[in-house]
């Protein structure tokens, strides 16, 4: 049924898709000259003459009458010269001079896509102008991205990824790139980039389309880990690391940071699941020690500089300014700046700044400086300002400043030294007084958003003790306004498992889908009051959750119904294939169904000492 479900929402998107861009580019702008009259705008069929593209060259397709004319292309036929042996495509340049006709041809392929005349290999066509990207400024990602262009595929985005060899991205003003580096070569790196994007890492635009050009599928990279373990099933994992992981998948598509995630010990001993104990920390502290070797660093000479540089990062983070002054940059750091920022050119008349090639490494090397040069106590002090934020731009930085703080963290001290000696029992006491008396209270959006990233940061530091002397007394535990990703389920089951037992835990709308239970099941065995009310979960979770109602005894209440509020999250099960499974599943107690309309006007929470199980259902 799930399945019948999903192809029918696909199809129903491709139409919407189809519908909306057909559309948008049926009319052609025109502007009239002479007889008073203003511009206005004709269908495609009336006005639009065919271009004329000629001489196809390794560099790109001239169109018009930029080069020698070597022969004819047809516009419809543009995507298919790429291979012509495999019939793949992956980057197609066209450039013309000004007023050649880029623009319009563009719009001519997206209209007869839409009208189902050309390239129907391709499933969904995404189209973005430079100009548009350029006012972009601050972190984001490809998801984002294209939501919000197509607002109307939010149902199914995640969907259309899976299969991604059936997307078209379009390109428009090329020339208005305002950082141009994109199309540049890794120079001094002998190993070809990464062909991969994840569409959820997050990063300045430009990383984004660096990436986008350089490729769209996984292939690339599980070929890489796999030559450098010897063993297709570990390679798997780790690429199922990087597109779990926002903060890791990030740095992809860079092959000194995979060498480096190969060669961890950590990863390999952890079963089954090597995301539920791949904490970023010590994959962070191993890449930029690396990093640091290879750039020739050393201690004595170089400490200060990055001692600065750090300083100055953290600075940036709190003010929201992600530019360094050429001059600071080179006083600081200049041997490690190739490595870790690029230049970009500044939009007043400073001229050339830098900024860090990823937002991950401002946020790592402020917080490796932070955790090096304070005490213990202004490690706390420092901790609860920046817990005063109504915004998110710390939690990276707090939990690399945690898990650095940690007697666990010993990389890092060949470059800067060991922490404070005190840094660690302070940071213990910080997250226990937070989980005692802010966190106390999840009410409301925000509340749940820091108590989330208190469970990152107690994941960061890698202390079991610690963990459970924090949480054990936790009873109820919401998050029903604070979206979470693979990732945070992964952390909440490494963190939540310390627990005492669960009064409550309600996950309600909150996006953790099939994958997410799977993360989550440990924890769910512990729990008297579970909600997954809208979670758009499906027929392929019902073995997991038969395995939760056998296995939990105190589980009273499972809440599977739906949000009216969150219609475009709504669960799908087969009601009478979950009531058949459950029923021959062999239990041992009542089970009471219940209706979601049967539950909307009383409490639905069960008396603590029946023995009956209730399942409220749509």
């Amino acid at each position: 049924m799930h399945r019948e479900f999903i192809s029918q929402s696909i199809k129903g998107a491709e139409f919407l898709h189809r519908e909306f861009l057909r559309k948008w580019s049926k009319n052609l702008k025109v502007v009239y000259t002479g007889g008073g009259q203003t511009a206005g705008t004709r269908l495609f069929k009336e006005f639009y003459t065919d271009l004329r593209i000629t001489n196809a060259t390794p560099e790109g397709m001239p169109l018009g009458n930029d080069g020698e004319t070597d022969e004819d292309v047809d516009p419809h036929q543009l995507l298919k010269r790429n291979n012509a042996e495999t019939e793949e495509t992956s980057t197609i340049l066209v450039r013309g001079t000004a007023g050649s006709g880029k623009s319009t041809l563009i719009q001519k392929i997206i209209h007869d896509w839409a009208t189902k005349k050309i390239y129907q290999e391709f499933k969904y066509i995404f189209s973005f102008k430079f100009q548009i990207l350029n006012a972009i400024k601050h972190v984001t990602n490809l998801n984002t991205l294209v939501l919000e262009a197509y607002p109307h595929l939010e149902t199914c985005l995640e969907d259309i990824w899976k299969d991604p060899k059936t997307i078209l991205f379009i390109l428009d003003d090329l020339d208005q790139l305002e950082q141009s580096y994109i199309f540049a070569d890794d120079e001094g790196n002998d190993d070809p980039p990464g062909q991969c994007i994840h569409p959820h890492s997050s990063g300045f635009v430009p990383d984004i389309l660096t990436s986008l050009i350089q490729g769209f599928t996984q292939e690339k990279v599980e070929e890489y880990f796999q030559r450098n373990v010897g063993d297709k099933a570990k390679a798997k994992q780790l690429v199922q690391l990087l597109e779990t992981n926002d903060t890791l998948g990030t740095l992809s598509v860079n092959p000194l940071f995979c060498s480096v995630l190969a060669s961890l010990p950590e990863w390999s001993q952890v079963g089954e699941f090597p995301i539920l104990a791949m904490a970023n920390t010590p994959v962070f502290s191993a890449y930029i020690t690396s990093l640091l070797l290879t750039c020739g660093y050393h201690a004595q000479n170089y400490r200060q500089g990055l001692i600065n540089l750090g300083k100055e990062a953290y600075k940036k983070i709190r003010d929201k300014d992600f530019a360094f002054e050429a001059h600071e940059v080179n006083q600081y750091f200049p041997i490690f700046t190739s490595a870790l920022m690029m230049e970009v050119p500044s939009k007043d008349d400073r001229g050339v700044v830098y900024k860090f090639r990823y937002p991950v490494f401002q946020n790592f090397v402020a917080a490796l400086v932070k955790s090096r040069n304070t005490p213990g106590m202004s490690l706390k002090m420092l901790l609860n300002e920046i817990y005063t934020a109504t915004d998110d731009r710390f939690n990276i930085f707090s939990r690399f400043l945690v898990g650095l703080s940690s007697r666990r963290s010993t990389r890092m001290e060949r470059a800067l030294g060991s922490i404070s000696p005190d840094a660690s029992s302070s940071i213990a006491d910080w997250i226990k007084e937070c989980v005692k008396t802010r966190l106390s209270n999840l009410a409301g959006k925000m509340a749940q958003g820091k108590f989330l990233n208190i469970l990152h940061c107690l994941f960061e530091f890698g202390d079991p003790q610690l963990t459970t002397e924090a949480l054990e007394p936790m009873r109820t535990i919401i998050f029903n306004q604070c979206s979470l990703n693979t990732f945070d389920c992964a952390v909440l089951s490494r963190t939540l498992i310390c627990c005492g037992p669960i009064e409550e835990l309600d996950l309600s709308s909150c996006g953790v889908k099939q994958e997410g239970i799977r993360y989550l099941q440990p924890v769910l065995y512990k729990c008297n009051v579970l909600r997954l009310k809208s979670n758009q979960l499906t027929d392929d979770c019902i073995e997991s959750l038969i395995s939760i109602v056998q296995t939990n005894r105190s589980l009273m209440l499972l809440d599977l119904s739906n949000c009216d509020q969150d219609k475009h999250k709504r669960n799908e099960f087969t009601v009478e294939k979950l009531q058949a499974r459950v029923q021959n599943c062999g239990l041992q107690r009542e089970i009471r169904w219940a209706r979601h309309e049967d539950t909307e006007q009383k409490d639905s929470k069960p008396d603590k000492a029946s023995n009956i199980l209730t399942i409220i259902t749509e």
